[in-house]
């Protein structure tokens, strides 16, 4: 996000290879394995056996590398799996840990620390890649449950049951966020947010030699229809007009309001002039307004403001023809 990137560059943290920071999830993550070497010194200097001692300073020393690691190697690895070896690896440690812990609070502190990681994995993570995350986790936990006779089984299913709720709700609340952050919450349709994020695969499909057409279209005197009806009224026309968007054109289309009475289409694999047909057909079957749309070809050396600007100059031009 660009508010970690200034604070970055106003603390002069230091930078990858080619000039940038990480991204949020790899500034936090950082800073959770930063935090748990900080702990694993302050363990060390608790009395315990030679065994526990030698694992709490080898923890402290390999959460500080992990740190620098997922800093300056994480953001490297494709598809976001940085984040899931960067907890992974720190998983296995608080696992270790509990093999190694001298009484249950001592377990009871490991599973704890444990939450942190599985609620950053809660937030970050796909669902599937997260619950797999989490399963690796409680296993090994109960295999160092088995291994270590100090400690106490009921603690583990207390700490099993904690993180499953806990992560759980995290993992709703940022499914139900992310919604929200990409959708018209008067239409159902993307904002202008979501269709961003959604340009951003249909030129990636562009590169790969696929065609995709825009479209911009526009509701006729909108404007008088609200001062006229009243602007519930107009809320229920946009409605309508995203509702027969979705029910006229294919499921893969992205379709988005992108502000007031305009909608933005981008249709996957059709050219302009059956893109046109299409929409044609979608705006006569709107009873109570009348749309008019511009459509232009996404080309490959095209960005989306490019294509996007042509077909809000073919919108113009059909509205003033008539």
């Amino acid at each position: 996000g660009g508010v970690v990137q200034r604070a970055a560059e106003r603390s002069q943290w230091p930078r990858l290879a080619d000039g940038r920071y990480p991204g949020f999830p790899y500034v936090m993550l950082t800073v959770l394995l930063l935090v748990s070497s900080a702990c694993g010194a302050v363990f060390s200097l608790l009395p315990a056996d030679r065994l526990a001692y030698v694992y709490e300073i080898t923890a402290t020393v390999f959460f500080l590398i992990l740190a620098v690691a997922v800093w300056f190697v994480g953001p490297r690895i494709p598809r976001g799996w940085g984040i899931d070896v960067g907890l992974i690896l720190a998983g296995i440690v608080l696992v270790g840990s509990v093999t190694v812990a001298m009484s249950p609070q001592a377990q009871v502190l490991v599973g704890l620390a444990m939450t942190l990681f599985v609620v950053c994995a809660a937030y970050f993570l796909p669902l599937v890649r997260f619950f797999g995350l989490v399963g690796v986790l409680l296993t090994g936990y109960g295999v160092a449950l088995a291994v270590n006779p100090l400690l106490n089984p009921v603690y583990f299913i207390i700490i099993a049951m904690f993180n499953l709720a806990v992560t759980g709700v995290v993992g709703i609340l940022v499914t139900q966020l992310k919604e929200q952050a990409v959708t018209d919450g008067l239409t159902g349709v993307l904002n202008r947010r979501g269709l961003l994020v959604m340009s951003d695969y249909v030129r990636a499909d562009l590169a790969r030699g696929h065609i995709a057409s825009v479209a911009l279209i526009d509701i006729d005197a909108f404007k008088q229809y609200n001062d006229e009806h009243g602007h519930l009224a107009g809320d229920e026309v946009l409605k309508e007009v995203a509702d027969g968007l979705k029910a006229g054109l294919r499921g893969g289309d992205v379709i988005a309001r992108f502000g007031g009475d305009e909608f933005v289409i981008l249709l996957r694999g059709v050219e302009p002039i059956e893109a046109e047909a299409a929409l044609l057909r979608v705006a006569e079957s709107i009873p109570r307004v009348r749309c008019s749309f511009g459509v232009a070809g996404w080309q490959q050396d095209q960005t989306f403001d490019d294509v996007l600007a042509e077909a809000d100059r073919r919108l113009y031009a059909a509205k003033h023809a008539r």
